[in-house]
Protein backbone atom coordinates (compact mmCIF):
# COMPACT_ATOMS: atom_id res chain seq x y z
CA UNK A 1 0.00 0.00 0.00
CA UNK A 2 1.38 3.45 -0.87
CA UNK A 3 2.47 5.63 2.02
CA UNK A 4 0.42 8.67 2.94
CA UNK A 5 2.83 11.22 1.36
CA UNK A 6 2.67 9.36 -1.97
CA UNK A 7 -1.13 9.44 -1.86
CA UNK A 8 -1.09 13.17 -1.10
CA UNK A 9 1.29 13.80 -4.02
CA UNK A 10 -0.84 11.61 -6.31
CA UNK A 11 -4.09 13.46 -5.62
CA UNK A 12 -2.39 16.86 -5.47
CA UNK A 13 -0.79 16.51 -8.90
CA UNK A 14 -3.32 14.45 -10.86
CA UNK A 15 -6.50 15.75 -9.26
CA UNK A 16 -5.44 19.27 -8.37
CA UNK A 17 -2.43 20.84 -10.04
CA UNK A 18 -2.81 19.37 -13.54
CA UNK A 19 -6.55 20.11 -13.92
CA UNK A 20 -6.13 23.55 -12.36
CA UNK A 21 -3.33 24.51 -14.77
CA UNK A 22 -5.05 23.07 -17.83
CA UNK A 23 -8.45 24.59 -17.08
CA UNK A 24 -11.10 23.69 -19.63
CA UNK A 25 -8.49 22.05 -21.86
CA UNK A 26 -8.54 19.27 -19.26
CA UNK A 27 -12.08 18.40 -20.37
CA UNK A 28 -10.72 17.06 -23.67
CA UNK A 29 -12.42 13.66 -24.09
CA UNK A 30 -9.12 12.00 -24.92
CA UNK A 31 -7.59 13.15 -21.63
CA UNK A 32 -10.64 12.05 -19.63
CA UNK A 33 -10.44 8.59 -21.28
CA UNK A 34 -6.69 8.50 -20.54
CA UNK A 35 -7.45 9.01 -16.85
CA UNK A 36 -9.28 5.68 -16.96
CA UNK A 37 -5.96 3.99 -17.70
CA UNK A 38 -4.55 5.27 -14.41
CA UNK A 39 -6.26 2.29 -12.80
CA UNK A 40 -3.48 0.11 -14.22
CA UNK A 41 -0.90 2.01 -12.18
CA UNK A 42 -3.07 2.34 -9.10
CA UNK A 43 -3.95 -1.36 -9.08
CA UNK A 44 -0.25 -2.18 -9.42
CA UNK A 45 0.34 -0.45 -6.09
CA UNK A 46 -2.89 -1.23 -4.23
CA UNK A 47 -3.53 -4.97 -3.94
CA UNK A 48 -7.23 -4.64 -3.02
CA UNK A 49 -9.15 -4.21 -6.33
CA UNK A 50 -12.04 -2.36 -4.68
CA UNK A 51 -9.70 0.26 -3.20
CA UNK A 52 -7.80 0.56 -6.47
CA UNK A 53 -10.98 1.19 -8.45
CA UNK A 54 -12.25 3.74 -5.91
CA UNK A 55 -8.92 5.60 -6.00
CA UNK A 56 -8.91 5.63 -9.81
CA UNK A 57 -12.52 6.81 -10.06
CA UNK A 58 -11.92 9.42 -7.35
CA UNK A 59 -8.89 10.76 -9.24
CA UNK A 60 -10.96 11.28 -12.39
CA UNK A 61 -14.04 12.73 -10.67
CA UNK A 62 -12.03 14.99 -8.38
CA UNK A 63 -10.06 16.34 -11.35
CA UNK A 64 -13.31 17.20 -13.18
CA UNK A 65 -14.59 18.88 -10.02
CA UNK A 66 -11.39 20.96 -9.62
CA UNK A 67 -11.71 22.26 -13.19
CA UNK A 68 -15.27 23.41 -12.53
CA UNK A 69 -14.64 24.87 -9.07
CA UNK A 70 -11.58 26.88 -10.11
CA UNK A 71 -12.94 28.12 -13.45
CA UNK A 72 -15.09 30.92 -12.06
CA UNK A 73 -18.05 30.11 -14.32
CA UNK A 74 -21.28 29.72 -12.35
CA UNK A 75 -22.51 26.62 -14.21
CA UNK A 76 -21.15 23.11 -14.46
CA UNK A 77 -19.14 22.20 -17.58
CA UNK A 78 -18.39 18.52 -18.14
CA UNK A 79 -17.42 16.31 -21.05
CA UNK A 80 -20.17 14.10 -22.45
CA UNK A 81 -21.57 11.70 -19.86
CA UNK A 82 -20.70 8.79 -22.15
CA UNK A 83 -17.02 9.82 -22.07
CA UNK A 84 -16.99 9.99 -18.25
CA UNK A 85 -18.77 6.63 -18.02
CA UNK A 86 -16.28 5.06 -20.46
CA UNK A 87 -13.41 6.39 -18.36
CA UNK A 88 -14.94 4.81 -15.26
CA UNK A 89 -15.53 1.56 -17.18
CA UNK A 90 -11.86 1.54 -18.19
CA UNK A 91 -10.95 2.10 -14.53
CA UNK A 92 -13.00 -0.89 -13.42
CA UNK A 93 -11.83 -3.18 -16.22
CA UNK A 94 -8.18 -2.13 -15.82
CA UNK A 95 -8.38 -2.79 -12.09
CA UNK A 96 -9.79 -6.26 -12.72
CA UNK A 97 -7.16 -7.05 -15.36
CA UNK A 98 -4.36 -5.99 -13.04
CA UNK A 99 -5.87 -8.01 -10.18
CA UNK A 100 -6.04 -11.05 -12.46
CA UNK A 101 -2.41 -10.68 -13.51
CA UNK A 102 -1.47 -10.18 -9.86
CA UNK A 103 -3.26 -13.40 -8.84
CA UNK A 104 -1.62 -15.33 -11.68
CA UNK A 105 1.84 -14.13 -10.66
CA UNK A 106 1.12 -14.91 -7.00
CA UNK A 107 0.07 -18.43 -8.00
CA UNK A 108 3.37 -18.80 -9.85
CA UNK A 109 5.31 -18.00 -6.69
CA UNK A 110 6.28 -14.36 -7.26
CA UNK A 111 6.38 -12.14 -4.20
CA UNK A 112 4.44 -8.90 -3.89
CA UNK A 113 7.44 -6.61 -4.51
CA UNK A 114 8.33 -8.41 -7.76
CA UNK A 115 4.72 -8.19 -8.92
CA UNK A 116 4.46 -4.49 -8.09
CA UNK A 117 7.72 -3.78 -9.97
CA UNK A 118 6.60 -5.83 -12.97
CA UNK A 119 3.23 -4.05 -13.16
CA UNK A 120 4.82 -0.60 -12.74
CA UNK A 121 7.30 -1.29 -15.55
CA UNK A 122 4.49 -2.42 -17.86
CA UNK A 123 2.52 0.76 -17.10
CA UNK A 124 5.63 2.89 -17.67
CA UNK A 125 6.22 1.29 -21.09
CA UNK A 126 2.57 1.92 -21.98
CA UNK A 127 2.80 5.56 -20.83
CA UNK A 128 6.06 6.20 -22.71
CA UNK A 129 4.54 4.83 -25.92
CA UNK A 130 1.52 7.12 -25.53
CA UNK A 131 3.64 10.12 -24.60
CA UNK A 132 5.95 9.73 -27.58
CA UNK A 133 3.17 9.71 -30.14
CA UNK A 134 4.31 13.20 -31.12
CA UNK A 135 7.26 11.58 -32.91
CA UNK A 136 4.97 9.77 -35.31
CA UNK A 137 5.01 10.92 -38.94
CA UNK A 138 2.66 13.80 -39.73
CA UNK A 139 0.42 11.63 -41.92
CA UNK A 140 -0.07 9.14 -39.10
CA UNK A 141 -0.90 11.93 -36.63
CA UNK A 142 -3.46 13.37 -39.03
CA UNK A 143 -4.96 9.92 -39.58
CA UNK A 144 -5.26 9.47 -35.81
CA UNK A 145 -6.74 12.94 -35.32
CA UNK A 146 -9.49 12.18 -37.83
CA UNK A 147 -10.35 9.02 -35.91
CA UNK A 148 -10.55 10.35 -32.37
CA UNK A 149 -14.08 11.63 -32.27
CA UNK A 150 -16.21 10.97 -29.21
CA UNK A 151 -17.78 8.00 -30.99
CA UNK A 152 -14.33 6.56 -31.76
CA UNK A 153 -13.14 7.11 -28.19
CA UNK A 154 -16.22 5.36 -26.82
CA UNK A 155 -15.67 2.42 -29.16
CA UNK A 156 -11.99 2.29 -28.18
CA UNK A 157 -12.92 2.32 -24.49
CA UNK A 158 -15.44 -0.47 -24.90
CA UNK A 159 -13.07 -2.68 -26.91
CA UNK A 160 -10.21 -2.04 -24.46
CA UNK A 161 -12.49 -2.81 -21.51
CA UNK A 162 -13.52 -6.08 -23.13
CA UNK A 163 -9.84 -6.89 -23.65
CA UNK A 164 -9.09 -6.08 -19.98
CA UNK A 165 -12.00 -8.25 -18.86
CA UNK A 166 -10.73 -11.10 -21.04
CA UNK A 167 -7.31 -10.75 -19.42
CA UNK A 168 -8.93 -10.80 -15.99
CA UNK A 169 -11.07 -13.81 -16.87
CA UNK A 170 -8.20 -15.88 -18.25
CA UNK A 171 -5.73 -14.98 -15.52
CA UNK A 172 -8.11 -15.29 -12.58
CA UNK A 173 -9.54 -18.66 -13.69
CA UNK A 174 -6.09 -20.11 -14.38
CA UNK A 175 -4.93 -19.46 -10.83
CA UNK A 176 -6.35 -20.87 -7.66
CA UNK A 177 -6.15 -17.60 -5.71
CA UNK A 178 -9.36 -15.54 -5.48
CA UNK A 179 -7.60 -12.16 -5.70
CA UNK A 180 -10.56 -10.47 -7.36
CA UNK A 181 -13.23 -11.87 -5.07
CA UNK A 182 -13.46 -8.71 -2.85
CA UNK A 183 -14.41 -6.61 -5.89
CA UNK A 184 -17.18 -8.95 -6.93
CA UNK A 185 -18.95 -9.02 -3.56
Amino acid sequence: MPTIPLIVVWFSVLSGYLPYNMGYAFLNPMLVIAYGFLSLLIAANVPNPKHAFLASAATTLLALTIVNVTSGIPHLVLPAASIVLCSLLLSAAGTLATAGVRSLLLARGKDEDQIRTYLRINFAVFAVLLYNNSYLPYEVKMWLAERTTNHDLIRFSLVTSILFLAIWRTTSTSSSLPATAPLLR
